[in-house]
């Protein structure tokens, strides 16, 4: 083990993970990558749902918006295998963006039993605004980051992506 100091504050250096000496705890998790990542997402969802929420979205709205932006009409069910998430979530998700006036139902004309979501107006006008939000939080995730650890970085996650698939 061994304590860095940056302005103020000691660091302590474990096992290849820096972490706040005050936020160090006696559990072998406080010092997994896995919580660290965890840590990660939770503070992109947080900078995340603070832009979408300026434009009336929640988290995962906008990747709903964003398979229909690539196909309109998918059904309920190809958004929950792109998605990955239950069918309930789907509909609870599609009955409050159509409330929202960015998505609307329409039955299949070929299948009854299959209800498809189609972008509005409103909905498709959100592409520009949606993807400038990502693209700025982006810009924050890797700044001081110079192109080959960029680039290692993108490598290292799409291995633990694969890892954990």
């Amino acid at each position: 083990m061994k304590k860095l100091l940056t302005g103020q504050t000691w660091y302590i250096y474990i096992v290849g993970y820096i972490a706040l000496e005050d936020e160090m705890g006696d559990s072998k998790i406080d010092h997994t990558y896995g919580l660290l990542i965890a840590r990660l997402a939770h503070i992109h969802r947080i900078r995340l749902e603070e832009y979408l929420s300026k434009h009336h979205l929640h988290v995962g709205q906008e990747m709903l918006l964003k398979y229909l932006w690539n196909q309109d009409g998918l059904s309920q069910k190809e958004i929950g295998e792109f998605m990955e998430i239950q069918s309930a979530t789907v509909t609870r998700m599609v009955i409050r963006m159509e409330r929202a006036g960015f998505v609307e139902r329409r039955t299949d004309p070929d299948d009854q039993r299959v209800s498809r979501v189609y972008l509005t107006e409103r909905g498709r006008s959100l592409q520009p605004v949606v993807e400038q939000g990502w693209m700025a939080i982006e810009q924050q995730i890797l700044a001081d980051f110079p192109l080959e650890e960029r680039l290692l970085l993108r490598r290292f996650l799409e291995q633990i992506y694969r890892n954990l698939s």
